[in-house]
């Protein structure tokens, strides 16, 4: 992708020392914001080498990532890759951590965007966060992992207001802190004029709701994007360092056809009643499990009482499944998630088609992995069928 981008990062009007620290190489691609914990200089020491330690990590598997760009490498893969190399990084920041009484219990956030060709993938452990603004408006990509958003997720949210706070500020998942840690990756389409915003939560403490951010990141002013976010931090009292990088997919991009197709790809899933109530984060997640199947004119997509487990939703083209015509969004195979399921007439093309296809063992897949996405499909899989 033409990616272009600006980055910046403020100490704030309260602390003494900035425990932030960022990378931006637009040439490889590669976009990291961290946010470090721990006494004296531990945070600062624990966030700049949660980025050295990732980067020279990525450096020395370049040729691995060039050919996940190519498309040759499945998400699966990748993504193991990945944590493979955040969880590296842990354990750097960790021995590092057990050298120095000064740095004990020291920690860092990790937040990163790299460019896949097609699209962008997100890493993510800690509270710093990701947002993609484009057409359809502003989506935070990341889930903060704080004790307070356990306790959400789980309907245990009571307690006063400073009770509150003290668990936005309690991390559950952090670089350097653990032997082991669970790492967040999921990829987005973007597109031409999409913009990708990482900042610590120096500023997204401050977002009262995210489509605020439609208003400081507007314009392709990307440096004056980056200084309206600061200054909103700062003249929302500033009370913690504050960084932000903003990323924007400029005209002309390489895998152009790619990108569009994987943004249509997400307009779709936006639209599928089986996924009402997702989030795009969630649906992000989603795609990562489903295939695209082609079929050409005449060709047969299901025949008559054929045992099948898939799901299937029409891009482009058209189905024909008895008298009806499945077009755009149109939805096949419900009942093929949860049961076995037989179909009573062919599915048959009526012209050169595109299909999004999760079949169940994927889904059982995806159940196992993101249980609480999987609950919601079901739900509206009772409510539809």
């Amino acid at each position: 992708m033409n990616l272009k981008s600006a980055g910046k990062t403020h100490v704030g009007l309260v602390r003494e020392n900035n425990e932030d620290s960022f990378h931006i190489d637009e040439d490889k691609g590669i976009f990291i914001v961290s946010d470090g914990i721990g006494g004296e200089v531990a945070g600062e020491v624990a966030s700049s080498s949660a980025v050295s330690k990732i980067v020279s990590y990525l450096d020395n598997n370049s040729e691995f990532i060039d050919n996940c760009r190519t498309g040759s490498v499945k998400d699966e893969e990748i993504f193991r890759f990945f944590a493979k190399a955040v969880r590296h990084t842990s354990n750097e920041i960790y021995k590092l951590s057990n050298q120095s009484m000064k740095y004990v219990n020291m920690g860092a956030t990790l937040t990163m965007a790299v460019d896949m060709g097609s699209r962008i993938l997100i890493c993510h452990v800690g509270d710093s966060r990701a947002y993609l603004l484009n057409e359809s408006g502003v989506h935070q990509l990341t889930e903060d992992h704080t004790l307070f958003t356990e306790m959400q997720k789980k309907g245990l949210i009571k307690g006063e207001q400073d009770i509150q706070s003290y668990m936005h500020r309690t991390l559950t998942r952090s670089l350097g802190t653990a032997n082991s840690i669970e790492v967040d990756c999921l990829m987005i389409p973007m597109v031409d004029d999409d913009k990708l915003i990482l900042c610590t939560d120096g500023i997204s403490n401050y977002l009262a709701d995210e489509d605020e951010l439609s208003d400081l990141v507007d314009g392709n002013n990307l440096e004056g994007n980056v200084d309206a976010l600061i200054d909103f931090a700062i003249s929302s009292k500033g009370e913690d360092n504050a960084t932000a990088i903003v990323i924007k997919v400029g005209k002309g991009s390489e895998n152009g056809e790619e990108s569009l197709q994987e943004n249509l790809i997400m307009e779709i899933l936006m639209g599928c009643s089986i996924y009402e109530g997702l989030t795009y984060q969630e649906l992000s997640a989603i795609r990562s499990f489903m295939e695209v199947v082609s079929l050409n004119k005449e060709e047969v997509l299901v025949q008559a009482c054929e045992k099948y487990s898939g799901f299937f939703i029409v891009m482009d083209g058209g189905i024909l499944s008895k008298d009806e015509l499945l077009i755009r969004g149109d939805s096949i195979g419900l009942k093929a998630l949860v049961k076995e399921h037989y179909c009573p007439e062919d599915k048959v093309a009526v012209r050169n088609s595109h299909l999004l296809y999760l079949n169940r063992r994927k889904f059982d897949a995806l159940s196992v992995k993101f249980p609480r996405i999987a609950n919601k499909i079901l739900l509206n899989i009772i409510r539809l069928m």
